[in-house]
């Protein structure tokens, strides 16, 4: 056993650093490749979910969206994305499962409150419709004014709130004579 340690070549501390610094650097390369192939795997599901949507292919498009969130779970624009598609297949509890969990990610997503307030509304919740849209209205009123202020007087209708349902579409005409 001691013959076995005497023969085992000494390094200098130089070459032990210079092995380190290789290993890093191979460590670096291989994380640096591997983050490379998930931007990639990602920017072709976003591909696939486009062109899915683009054809109205929506079960694709979920698909798609669903392989994004896999990799990157906190993404909340994707989220706002799934919702909608749900939303344009009239699957509104899905729809609004998504767009609440946009909302969480990111509270600012004005697009997430107007497709909740709608799916609030087609849910015939029409009293959690109504923050929703607000909010929209409140987060970017230039593009969610008309769509907004529409499915704002339909819920104050459904809640027979006759006045303020009056008041949102007075100022829908006036948006949009």
């Amino acid at each position: 056993m001691v013959w076995l340690i005497d023969q085992t070549p000494r390094h200098s501390p130089w070459v032990w650093l210079l092995t380190f610094a290789l290993l890093f650097l191979n460590l670096t390369q291989l994380a640096k490749s591997a983050q490379t192939s998930v931007e990639q795997q990602i920017e072709h599901h976003l591909q696939e979910a486009q062109a899915a949507e683009k054809s109205k292919d929506y079960d694709r498009a979920i698909v798609a969206y669903q392989r994004i969130l896999k990799i990157r779970p906190q993404w909340a624009l994707i989220h706002q994305s799934l919702g909608v598609v749900y939303h344009l297949q009239s699957r509104f509890p899905e729809a609004i499962a998504s767009l609440n969990r946009a909302l969480k990610l990111d509270p600012s997503l004005w697009g997430s409150q107007l497709f909740l307030g709608m799916g609030y509304y087609r849910t015939n919740q029409f009293l959690k419709a109504i923050p929703a849209l607000e909010q929209s209205l409140k987060l970017n009123p230039k593009l969610a004014e008309n769509e907004a202020r529409l499915w704002l007087g339909s819920s104050f209708l459904a809640l027979n709130r006759f006045d303020e349902a009056l008041a949102q579409f007075r100022r829908l005409s006036e948006m949009k004579p």
